[in-house]
């Protein structure tokens, strides 16, 4: 699934609440900006996967009397580029723009829509939060970007509005270059520990972030697996054991047969088949659980994709090979038997 911005090679430094470190922000960015192998460099007060924040916004037109509900961060300059997010209406953030740090937002898809603009560039959107100053709770459409997943696959994409505001950047955002990683890493930290000694260097990246968004799923998948495992090889055990003692109680039935003129194949193709009847109904008992229980886990996803036939077909075919080594063993070992021994034993 596209999730409308790339999250490859994105370092995330977690920045010191500490207002004078705050205030070394823009050195601290420029001297990260000049290591090679560091493609750019950005901030927001949120991770972009993790967004929980809300907030209502009014908008010149807007026909209802109500504010719209959205998602919003606060963001730096670059923070789509670093992102290589798509900018479908108008422009990103620009320092050629010294206004935009006070005057400018900019929208997604999402919110375009939920607002019924034909036309965003330029509109007046007021911020109903009384943690911005009065001055700063104004401001206007500069641009739309591109629908981008700010959480997990759990949830729809909803309405999301950017703009800059310096205090409340929390987390840094470096993009590296694929090439020489690990010294790049060396350069950064040494940079970090510079910028801000005495502070611990944290950082993560944001792939693994994300698999974090998942990590429940990922638990499950992997209990799911041994559970399954074990299913099985109990399974083909229990198989083994009933082929076993059928084979047993059936020794003089295969020695008559042999006797007659059976050949060893028709003996294990009689053998099999009645265990194959038993596994086909077996199948057709648990495809409908297994389709209830996929169904309803997947309801939980808001992108899913669709249960085919063909996986049960294929899960089917793969329960009927399993059945057939297993019993085979002991149904040609018993088709190969001596009929004279086992006549002469009954």
């Amino acid at each position: 699934k596209d999730l409308g911005f790339n999250r490859d090679r994105v370092m995330t430094i977690a920045l010191p609440d500490d207002p004078a470190l705050q205030r070394q922000y823009d050195p601290f960015k420029h001297a990260l900006r000049s290591i090679p192998g560091v493609q750019n460099v950005s901030a927001s007060a949120s991770l972009p996967i993790r967004v929980g924040e809300w907030i209502g916004i009014d908008w010149e037109g807007n026909p209802e009397e109500d504010f719209l509900p959205v998602n919003y961060t606060m963001v730096d300059y670059d923070f789509f580029e670093t992102f290589q997010m798509e900018i479908v209406q108008g422009r990103s953030f620009s320092m050629a723009h010294p206004g935009d740090e006070s005057t400018a937002c900019i929208i997604n898809e999402s919110a375009l829509r939920a607002m019924g603009l034909a036309d965003p560039l330029g509109t007046p959107v007021y911020f109903a939060h009384p943690a911005f100053p009065e001055s700063l709770r104004q401001v206007e459409i500069i641009g739309v970007v591109k629908d981008f997943h700010f959480r997990s696959l759990h949830r729809d994409i909803g309405p999301f509005i950017f703009r800059i505001y310096r205090p409340w950047l929390f987390n840094m955002y470096v993009r590296i270059a694929p090439e020489q990683i690990p010294e790049t890493l060396e350069k950064i930290a040494a940079t970090a520990r510079q910028a801000a000694p005495g502070y611990p260097f944290r950082y993560t990246f944001l792939d693994d972030e994300y698999r974090e968004l998942y990590q429940s799923e990922q638990q499950m998948g992997q209990l799911m697996r041994i559970f399954g495992f074990l299913a099985i090889t109990i399974s083909c055990l229990g198989l083994l054991g009933l082929a076993a003692h059928t084979t047993t109680q059936r020794t003089r039935e295969i020695g008559v047969r042999k006797v007659l003129g059976a050949s060893v194949s028709a003996i294990v193709l009689r053998l099999t088949g009645e265990f194959i009847r038993w596994v086909l109904l077996a199948n057709l008992i648990a495809w409908p659980m297994a389709y209830i229980f996929l169904h309803r886990w997947l309801a939980d996803f808001s992108y899913r994709i669709h249960i085919s036939i063909w996986t049960f077909l294929m899960a089917g075919a793969l329960t009927l090979f399993i059945a057939v080594v297993t019993v085979s063993y002991q149904a040609i070992k018993a088709a190969r038997a001596n009929p004279v021994v086992s006549l002469r034993h009954e």
